[in-house]
């Protein structure tokens, strides 16, 4: 039986993807829209064909706070917590079968969290998000209860038929849209897959107009257990495009456009049409009248010249759409959102080197000075926001934040090495709210981290190690210092450790 890996959006063998693209210049292109069924190697036969899905195994430790990025359905709340996921994928002529159940667990141990406040009538959980209370909302609960976090689910599992130029199937992986390493600004990685139907290009389509990639999806997304006592409201449908076009020269450059609509209600039917459709203005302190359902409009391009080892990339979202011409015209940046970075790689003598940046933005736009604003992937019009399962639907530091990373790696053929540095500032959106009281602080993490990895005969080994210092947990800045009197934050240390185990898929980046 053959066996072959399962190439999950931001994780180790993505991003070697992305690099190896970089370098040579015969390699597949590398895709903005993607997800491991997508990027599976698809072997059509008449006979019908078994393969092996290489097995991978993440254990890690948080010391004193929850702390993880891009990995999927998984809670990392502090202390121990792991992550399994293997299966097999089944082909038979224009039909693929992937089953790719992931196990996740975790101590979930006790830390300072701050309740939502109970008796208001609203029916949240104490375990809900305080920061954003009702009418707004969002499924971001602080801890997933008192109790360990225990669950098996379908992953990265799909179905796929293929067709003349397209592809339509089943699945609840996760996907990736844009061109960010670190954040998707629409769907990424940071929370479990959406269950969905989708019909999406096999692989680029080339005219004498450019290359073509499309997708469109419709799923159902799933509230935490952490949000709220009401049952009728756990499930809501999402329906989602996504384009991208390339011109006929190959210059490298490409430009995508992808749009996601949430609708309070489980309406699939809806949602299929809900992304073609405008919503109004439905994400902004003034959208109580907008209806039962939310957007987010995203632009991005990407410059990445075939064999050069250089690529440059931004992403710009809208999270509330302009009520007019001369509302866009009169503040084009209200509401937005965006990413910005770089990446660079060399060949060494036996293997490769990268650099890489990345900035994102989530914060409240300027406009703020003039007109409220509503706070990133937080909703009126959805009481649980651009969430599935209590995790961001799209960048992984959540509302309202905005983070700067830095990073770079030594590739050779059987190991690896480097560091990374990062700043997230969580959630500022709601620093200046009346929920958080005086004296306010920005709450800031200040990130150092090292990454080695190495190959011996059929085991790959990947170590993390993250120190991270919180300033201001929680916005927390009222401890007196008796000599000044001056206020200072409550500041805590966490370091992240994490083991990844899985087979080798390559040795290496030539």
């Amino acid at each position: 039986m053959d066996e072959a890996p399962l190439v999950r959006p931001a994780l180790e063998r993505d991003e070697l993807s992305r690099i190896v693209a970089l370098l040579d210049s015969a390699a597949p292109r590398y895709a903005t829209l993607r997800a491991p069924s997508r990027q599976f190697i698809w072997r059509n036969s008449r006979t019908t064909t078994v393969t092996l899905l290489s097995p991978e195994l993440t254990l890690g430790v948080n010391s004193s706070l929850p702390y993880g990025f891009n990995d999927g359905p998984a809670w990392q709340g502090r202390g121990l917590h792991l992550q399994g996921i293997g299966g097999l994928a089944i082909t038979r002529g224009p039909f693929r079968l992937i089953v790719a159940p992931q196990y996740v667990y975790s101590e979930n141990s006790d830390f300072q969290t701050v309740p939502y406040p109970q008796g208001s009538g609203k029916d949240r959980s104490a375990w809900a998000n305080p920061f954003h209370p009702a009418p707004s909302g969002i499924d971001l609960p602080l801890r997933f209860g008192n109790q360990p976090v225990r669950s098996l689910q379908w992953g990265q599992s799909s179905a796929t038929l293929r067709l003349p130029v397209v592809e339509i199937g089943l699945s609840s992986e996760n996907v990736w849209w844009g061109p960010g390493v670190q954040n998707a600004l629409l769907l990424g990685s940071q929370g479990a897959g959406v269950p969905s139907a989708f019909v999406r290009t096999q692989s680029p389509v080339t005219t004498r107009f450019g290359t073509w990639d499309g997708w469109y999806s419709v799923g159902t997304l799933r509230e935490s257990q952490f949000f709220d006592r009401a049952p009728d409201n756990d499930r809501r449908s999402v329906g989602a495009f996504a384009a991208v076009w390339r011109p006929p020269q190959t210059t490298g450059v490409e430009v995508g456009l992808s749009r996601v609509v949430i609708l309070a209600d489980d309406a699939p039917l809806s949602a299929l049409f809900a992304p073609l459709g405008s919503v109004g203005r439905p994400n902004g302190p003034d959208s109580l009248n907008a209806g039962s359902r939310d957007q987010i409009t995203s632009l991005w391009t990407r410059w990445a010249p075939p064999g050069v080892g250089f690529e440059a990339w931004a992403e710009w979202a809208r999270f509330e759409e302009p009520a007019s011409l001369r509302d866009f015209l009169e503040s084009p940046g209200h509401s937005q959102g965006y990413t910005v970075g770089l990446q660079w790689a060399r060949r060494l003598h036996s293997g490769s080197a990268r650099l890489w940046s990345e900035a994102t933005y989530l914060e409240p736009s300027p406009s703020l000075r003039l007109r409220p604003v509503g706070t990133t992937y937080v909703s009126r019009s959805v009481p649980q926001g651009f969430t599935v399962h209590g995790q961001p639907l799209g960048a992984g530091i959540g509302p309202g934040a905005s983070s700067q990373w830095i990073g770079g790696d030594v590739i050779h053929l059987r190991w690896r090495a480097g560091a990374y540095a990062a700043r997230v500032r969580w959630d500022n959106a709601a620093l200046f709210t009346p929920v958080v009281p005086e004296v306010r602080r920005e709450d800031i993490s200040l990130i150092g981290g090292l990454r080695f990895g190495g190959t011996w005969r059929r085991l790959h080994l990947l170590l993390d190690w993250a120190h991270a210092v919180r300033l201001n947990y929680l916005f927390q800045a009222y401890l007196s210092e008796p000599a000044t009197g001056r206020t200072q934050g409550i500041d805590i240390v966490n370091d992240a450790l994490t083991v990844t185990l899985s087979t080798p898929w390559q040795r290496g980046v030539k």
